[in-house]
């Protein structure tokens, strides 16, 4: 499912900076930038968590990770609780 305003290189341009961030060292940008492309993503996610809530598991495990990468995961997860997708 796409949403309308999703667009999908501009998160991918995202994540990839985020990941050059954290070989270069730069912890606290390589979150900011994870978070935001979270954040850009829930409305993508909340559709795809209705109609397909078995991915809820492969969040949680990304959750279960170290690093900025599973601080933005626990970031999706605390949104889709508050949206009474996750219990």
């Amino acid at each position: 499912m796409t949403h309308p305003e999703f667009n999908a290189n501009f998160l991918n341009a995202l994540r990839e900076e985020a990941e050059s961030c954290l070989k270069r060292g730069e912890k606290e940008e390589a979150q900011a930038l994870y978070k935001s492309l979270i954040r850009l993503s829930f409305p993508v996610v909340e559709a795809e968590v209705k109609e397909n809530p078995e991915i809820i598991v492969d969040i949680k495990a990304e959750a279960c990770q170290e690093g900025p990468a599973g601080e933005a995961a626990q970031v999706l997860l605390a949104h889709l609780h508050k949206k009474g997708l996750v219990k």
